[in-house]
Order: structure tokens, then sequence, then C-alpha cells
């Protein structure tokens, strides 16, 4: 609280007994003596629910009386003057629980001259209430619970920001009713922040390592200069994943990535800690649009799965032919004995693998394994099969192209490709061999692997490979077992149960 004097300072403290279920608001006197310090309680007033929020603001013309405000868990607001002459709490009046917020209060802030209090909920609503009417309350805004506030702050006698579930900032102005004025949507990165502020600062913080921010550009601090050419607001903030740093970034490092800015006068541009800006475009001056990365290229837009399969059709006319014509490679009609060993290439993503990627995995492995291991001593079948038409609007370039190109209309690209839909442990390929060629077969998929994107797995199966999809559900001990029971019997690159009539 607010201290008269250089050697006594109060404290206002929020209790709540769980034994009794007795919520409080108590004064104490603190004095910071080196030889024994002191805490002294001076007063204590009940109250009626428990204390989520509490806020103290100076009197302009009573010093010694600042005003305090508490929210409560039950929905309401109460409003004290606190004696720091006498050390007494006296209550002015509180906000009805009716109509102010569904749920506790879960911030609320007073202004500098302890006129006005603002006060947030998760229920999402924005109420203003007025200390020199002492009744009642304005409603700001109401999100009909579609955005919880968990905080606020007033910036400006008429300007205020509150901070939402989510990781977000709403930035608001009483001249302008209906809502926010503004929206800054965060960055995450796992452990860096990126914000944007005026006069072209770019702020970034780095949550491993508590410190003050690193300024990306702006108008510097203390005698450092400016390296912005940005004059105005930053709009939006983005990580520019596909734009290389000019120096190799570890995951430990403490450098920050390159990050795409947009501005209120129109700049467009990347900044990269320790250089200027790498690139500047003037859109215009009335740009308010937030800018999206778009995915870089052909082969990320083409790499993510959206939307259902699209097979070729008679409406998807003209498809061109998969790159891969063979599936099995290998001695693929050797019996289930005599090839007992198996391993799997699996995708650990959900992405689209194209047939070329496929026919590369397909000769890389089907290379290897008959170099090292021979051309009899294996069999290699790719799993999956690529149906997924890829198609492209491609864009002119020759001369004259604003006057041919029709942009969007018509904008159903032509097919030039097909691809596989591949799920998180689906597998790609599957080699089975004698157990004597495993660190071979395995050193094959090691090196498919390389052909296609994402994420992949190399497993072995520990079971006997008795069916290449395998659906089976008996282990190597229990299939040598069996066979000699004759409960199994060999089905060619397969083997079936025999079950026995009584």
């Amino acid at each position: 609280m607010p201290h008269l004097s250089t050697f006594t300072r109060h404290i206002l403290l929020a209790t709540y007994d769980s034994d009794t279920s007795t919520p409080s608001l108590q004064t104490l006197t603190f004095s910071p003596s080196r030889a024994a310090p002191s805490l002294t309680p001076l007063a204590s007033v009940s109250a009626p629910s428990r204390i989520t929020s509490l806020r103290i603001s100076p009197s302009p013309l009573t010093p010694s009386k600042p005003i305090v405000a508490a929210a409560a868990f039950s929905g309401s607001v109460i409003f004290y003057s606190a004696d720091l002459v006498n050390g007494s709490l006296n209550l002015e009046f509180s906000v009805p629980e009716k109509g102010f917020h569904l749920g506790p209060v879960s911030g609320i802030d007073l202004n500098e001259n302890g006129s006005e209090c603002l006060s947030v909920g998760e229920d999402g609503r924005v109420n203003l209430v007025s200390l020199s009417a002492k009744s009642g309350f304005r409603r700001v805004f109401d999100s009909n619970g579609l955005v919880s506030y968990s905080s606020v702050r007033w910036a400006s006698p008429v300007e205020f920001v509150t901070g939402a579930f989510g990781f977000g900032l709403h930035w608001w102005d009483q001249r302008k009713a209906g809502g926010p004025v503004a929206l800054f949507k965060d960055n995450w990165t796992g452990e860096l922040l990126l914000a944007g502020g005026s006069s072209g600062t770019l702020f970034a913080w780095d949550i491993r390592w508590p410190k003050q921010p690193v300024i990306l550009s702006g108008v510097g601090v203390g005698d450092a200069p400016a390296n912005s050419l940005v004059e105005s607001d930053i709009w939006e903030v983005q990580y520019d994943n596909y734009t290389h740093s000019s120096k190799t970034i570890n995951s430990s490092s403490s450098r920050i990535l390159p990050a795409m800015i947009c501005s209120e006068d129109g700049i467009l541009g990347v900044i990269e800690q320790g250089r200027d800006l790498q690139f500047g475009v003037g859109i215009n001056s009335h740009l308010n649009e937030a800018i999206s990365l778009t995915d870089g290229g052909p082969a990320r837009c083409y790499r993510q799965i959206k939307n259902k399969p699209y097979p070729k059709s008679r409406y998807c006319r003209g498809v061109p032919d998969p790159k891969i014509r063979i599936y099995d490679v290998g001695m693929k009609k050797k019996g289930v004995d005599e090839f007992p060993f198996c391993v799997h290439l699996v995708s650990w993503e959900k992405e689209n693998v194209s047939s070329e990627a496929l026919e590369a995995a397909r000769i890389a492995c089907n290379k290897y394994m008959t170099k090292f291991a021979g051309k009899d001593a294996f069999h290699l079948r790719v799993r999956v099969h690529p149906f997924h038409v890829l198609r492209i609007n491609k864009m002119l370039s020759c001369a004259g192209a604003d006057r041919l190109q029709t942009g969007m209309r018509g904008a159903f690209g032509k097919p030039q490709g097909v691809c596989a839909r591949v799920a998180i442990g689906q597998v790609l390929l599957s080699v089975r061999c004698k157990d004597g060629n495993s660190h071979h077969a395995q050193e094959a998929l090691r090196r498919a692997k390389f052909k296609f994107p994402g994420r992949q797995k190399i497993i072995v199966s520990r079971k006997w490979y008795a069916n290449f999809l395998g659906f089976h559900k008996f282990s190597r001990s229990d299939y040598l077992q069996w066979k000699s029971e004759n409960k199994i019997l060999p089905d060619g690159v397969n083997a079936k149960v025999c079950y026995l009539k009584k």
C-alpha cells in the first residue's frame, strides 16, 4: 500500500481460512528494521466471498486513505477506503452480483485517480464501475462466453488492455464502442515470443533465460542506433520458417530466427537478429490485413493432407501414370519358411507420399539388398499405392501474361501426378529375408528413408513372417510349435491355421 512514512509501511492481505471457510481482508504494518523486522496486524474485516484479485489506488484528495478494490469469487466487487493513520478498513459500496458477472471475477484494475474500475471474468464480460456514482456499472462488452478474460490493465484514461485465454491481448478504446480496436496475437516456438510495437519496434523474449527483451528492430535502447526502415506500428509478426538464417542456428543457441513483419505503412519485410531489414516491399498506405505465410513451394503444399482423397475419375481426366510400376521385388514366390525375418519401414507422419518417392525408395532398397545379400535372398514389397491426384494451376510467365492469365477464375488445376495418403503407423515398405541377412535389410530400409519426406521408423517384427500384412496373432515360438503339431500349414508366402473338427 502507499506508505506515509519511510520507516513504516502498510500491507493489504486477503486471507481465506479453509477450516472455517471464512474469507477476510487484513491490513498490517511492516517495520523494515535490520535488527528485528516486525509485522503487526492493524485491522481485519470479513469479506462476503473468497477474494480473487486486489487493487489499490491512491486517493487524490486524501493521500492517507487509498481506495481498495477487491474482486470476489461470487462475482461481485467490493470497494473499501483504508485509513492508514487510524488503521481501519471502511466499506464504501459493493457492486451487486446479479447481472454483473456469471461466475468469479478474474481480474480488476483501478485507474490512476481511483475514479473508475474495470472488471473482467471467464464469462467474457468487460464491465466499468464508476466510483463517483457509487451505484451500478456499465457493460463495455459481452462475448457471451466465446472469449474468456483473465486480466485487465488501464493504459490511458480512455484505453485499456485485456488478457484472454489462449495467449491473446485485446486493446480497447472507450471512444470506439462495440469491441476491441486491436488484437495482438503471439507466435510461440516453444521458447521464443515475438511482439511488435510502435515506431517499427520488434521485441523478442526467450523464456528459457529470463532477461530483458531482445530488440530486433526499432528506435533502440540508450545509445543503440535505430536499425529499422519502418516508422509506423507493426501490425503482425510471424516467424519466417522458410527463410534460412545467415548462420547455422542450433536449438540451444540464443539467436532469434528470422521474423516477417507487416506494418501500418505497408512495409512487408524479414528481420534477422544483428542484420538490417533483408527486403522491404511497400504495398500501400492502407494495409490493415494480417499477413499469412504461404507454404513454401509445391513440395510443402502437396505434402500436407487436406480434405478428402481425390482419385482419378470421369471428371478428373488426363491423370499421368504413377512412376512406380513394380511393387514386389526379389523372390516374391519364396515360401513362408524360407524367409522368417521381417522388417518394416513405418511412416511416423500423416502426409502425402508421391509416386516418385515410392519408386526412388524401392530402387534404393532393391539395389542395396541385391549387392550385399544377393538377388535371391530377399523379398521387398511396397505396401502403399498412389491413387490421390495432385493438381497444379500453372501461372504464365510469357510476354503478355497479364492479358492471358485468368488468375483464380477457373482455378481447378490440371493433374500433374499421383501420391499415396499415409497415416501415422502405416507401413510403407516391408522386407523379408533369412535371419543372416537381417542387418542388410535394416540398412537397406535406412537408406530408403532418405527418399521420403517427414519422419519414418524402422521396426523389426517379433513374429514369424507368416503373413505379409502382419495380421497374424502368433509369435515365432508359437509358429514353430504349431507347425510341429500340424496346426499351421504353409500357403505360398503366407500360412493358414488348420482348425480340426471334433
